[in-house]
């Protein structure tokens, strides 16, 4: 039976306004088997590469903001000159027609940029990250034991208001196939030691006389098998773990 395991890859500089995003270039363990150092620093620069984009829309996100905030305090000022000089109230009576448009201006404007920032920066950003998951596809499709994708989760926080704040991480999970051997069963000891692995004599005498080990109870000769279940076949394992229990 094979075994998979998992491991996360950063994407730094997701929740910073106007840093670049960019993949964590420390080459994981796990991988230095599986891929040369040239083979790893070339996916990272086409990670980078699919994330440039991403800085761009970030300063022009935060140029928009920036807009939004101007043109609030701009039309704030207007309307507190006209309450200053008494021009709120026209002659006839009803409030100035000028007063009306910058009251109406100040909550439309910095509505209408805001909205139109957001909606192109989400499009924008969907578009890098489709770009992002097509660069790890292409990279799994290289490799049978190795698979790339491209996941998220969403952090809950809370500011200084005690309001609710989610915050979307992206990050790329690296799955690798841990399998030995044309019988699909895995031995985790094969990928660090050359040599076979001794397994400790007091498991050799399960199958003789009885499979009784001498001052041992047949809970602590369980105990004893699962702490080195790692280092035997599936097969092994059944096969000493059902000698113990025969014994009883």
């Amino acid at each position: 039976m094979a075994n998979n395991h998992s491991f996360r890859i950063e994407l730094h500089g997701q929740t910073l306004f106007t840093s670049k995003i960019t993949i964590d270039r420390s080459m994981p363990a796990m991988l230095s088997d599986r891929m040369s150092n040239q083979e790893w620093i070339a996916f990272c620069d086409r990670v980078d590469q699919a994330l440039e984009p991403t800085h761009t829309i970030k300063r022009r996100l935060a140029c928009y903001t920036a807009l939004s905030v101007a043109a609030s305090f701009g039309i704030f000022i207007m309307i507190a000159i006209l309450g200053a000089t008494g021009s709120i109230v026209s002659s006839y009576g009803g409030f100035n027609p000028l007063y009306i448009i910058l009251f109406v201006s100040f909550i439309v404007v910095p509505v209408t940029i805001q909205c139109h920032t957001f909606r192109q920066t989400y499009r924008k950003i969907g578009k890098v990250y489709e770009d992002l998951r097509r660069v790890v596809n292409e990279e799994s499709s290289k490799r049978s034991d190795i698979s790339f994708h491209l996941k998220e989760e969403i952090h809950v926080g809370y500011s200084t208001t005690s309001r609710v704040q989610r915050t979307t991480v992206n990050y790329i999970e690296c799955c690798i196939s841990l399998s030995g051997g044309q019988d699909g069963n895995y031995n985790p000891m094969n990928a660090t030691v050359a040599s076979p692995v001794v397994i400790p004599s007091m498991f050799d005498t399960m199958s003789g006389a009885g499979g009784r080990m001498s001052g041992k109870s047949t809970l602590e000769r369980l105990q004893e098998l699962e702490g080195i279940k790692a280092i035997l076949s599936e097969e092994e394992y059944n096969k000493k773990k059902d000698a113990i229990l025969a014994s009883i």
